[in-house]
């Protein structure tokens, strides 16, 4: 035992071994938060067509959205991402009661919407530059439902109908059949 630490205190190599491995650790960790996308604002707007939401992020963001009932809730989740420092949640609007932020498991930044009533949901990306927005458009059910009951009811159009008279058509006269063998024609 003695002569093992007698090695290791007096090879320079082996005291430059773990600093190795320390950079290296450090390396992989600073460049696996390098990629991450910071959540750099969040608004929550409201129109007369329903509720948007607006995340902006510096740097790309890979999201799944799903919606919870029982309170009604809209989850976003944006993989490799976290808030940015001094990031701050919007306060309600329309259709959102409160927002929430969290992680579920390591690397994925879990915004959930608290919703007064079921929504109607669409989602896209808009990318300008660096900066990456997932837009979140909410529509309340219930103002679908009032628009579609408000629009006019389509009729089919009526077919029209002919009055149908029976033509008569004469019998054709039998074409002349003849008897002649057929001739080949030759190819050359």
């Amino acid at each position: 035992m003695l002569a093992f630490l007698k090695f290791r205190c007096f090879n320079p190599g082996m005291n430059r071994i773990p600093a190795t491995i320390a950079s290296i650790f450090a390396l992989i960790l600073a460049s696996g938060s390098a990629s991450a996308a910071d959540l750099q604002d969040m608004k929550v707007l409201e129109d007369d067509v329903g509720t948007r939401a607006v995340l902006s992020l510096q740097g790309a963001a890979n999201y799944k959205i799903f919606s919870l009932q029982n309170p009604e809730r809209l989850v976003l989740d944006l993989n490799e991402s976290r808030l940015a420092p001094g990031f701050k949640l919007p306060a309600p609007n329309g259709a959102v009661a409160s927002v929430r932020a969290g992680k579920p498991v390591a690397g994925t930044l879990r915004i959930v919407f608290d919703l007064g009533a079921a929504v109607a949901t669409r989602s896209h990306v808009e990318h300008d530059g660096a900066v990456t927005r997932v837009i979140v458009e909410l529509s309340p059910l219930d103002r679908i439902a009032a628009v579609v009951a408000a629009a006019p009811e389509i009729q089919p159009a009526p077919t029209p109908t002919m009055a149908l008279s029976p033509v008569i058509v004469p019998p054709a006269a039998s074409p002349a059949v003849s008897r002649q063998p057929l001739r080949q024609l030759r190819t050359s």
